[in-house]
């Protein structure tokens, strides 16, 4: 372990750890009750962000989804409406994308620390990262001291700004693909450790796996009902044709 974790850790609140550490069995079988018996998508998404805050105390946390070539919030509570907002597309252009007219960009990029977990852009060397691409820091502050005024004129820095010194962003894949992230902000420092942001970590696979279920029943349904609806409208021209063959519309 390095020594900024060391640091890190020896410092972090006994009681969120234990909260966390009492309430993670309780917290999942929750999580998976709510998978299994949810019908609606954004109900799902909302209700597994909530159980989160409900659990963990944590401040401000957030699903981002995949839409297109962005991944706007997609449920969030406890950031400021102005955050939401002014946060939510991660999408940073080229210049050469500001005039084009087709509206098709070549040089999508997302910006920010989201944007760089998103597209896997931070080598797993870095501290502030796991082996799994998750970041995570304990005091934000502090983390930005440690970067160029170069480096650090690639990021936002609202969190900071917004006075959020625990982060944690946490892809949300399945299989290779992101589709998502999960994102914890607070206020306090030192509220995390590597074994909860371990445990956030697997929470994730199994809202990515979740997710992709409920994408696939989605499809399913909208298929069925497809189906459903070409039966219905072939059984209708059957029955116009029937009734056609009963009358004699020739000429004569």
């Amino acid at each position: 372990m390095n020594k900024i974790k060391k640091e890190t850790i020896a410092d972090v609140p006994v009681d969120l750890v234990n909260v966390i550490e009492l309430n993670k069995q309780e917290l999942i079988s929750k999580i998976l009750h709510a998978i299994n018996v949810s019908k609606n998508f954004e109900k799902l998404i909302s209700d597994i962000v909530n159980l989160i805050k409900d659990h963990t105390k944590i401040n401000a946390i957030a699903i981002r989804l995949k839409k297109e070539e962005d991944y706007p919030y997609f449920y969030s509570v406890g950031f400021p409406k102005y955050f939401v907002k002014r946060e939510s597309s991660l999408l940073e252009k080229s210049e050469e994308d500001l005039f084009d007219n087709s509206g098709l960009c070549d040089h999508i990029n997302l910006s920010c620390m989201c944007g760089m977990v998103l597209q896997n852009k931070i080598s797993r060397s870095e501290k502030f990262i796991t082996s799994r691409g998750s970041f995570w820091t304990n005091s934000s502050t502090r983390l930005l001291m440690q970067f160029s005024k170069e480096q650090v004129s690639k990021f936002r820095n609202e969190c900071n700004r917004a006075g959020y010194e625990s982060i944690a962003l946490i892809p949300i894949r399945v299989n290779e693909d992101t589709i998502g992230l999960l994102q914890m902000n607070d206020k306090r420092k030192n509220i995390y450790t590597e074994e909860v942001i371990n445990y956030f970590e697997d929470l994730c696979e199994s809202i990515g796996l979740a997710i992709q279920i409920k994408n696939r029943e989605e499809e399913l349904t909208n298929k069925t009902k497809q189906l459903d609806y070409e039966n219905k409208l072939l059984n209708s021209l059957y029955k116009i044709n029937q009734l056609l063959n009963r009358f004699d519309l020739s000429d004569d």
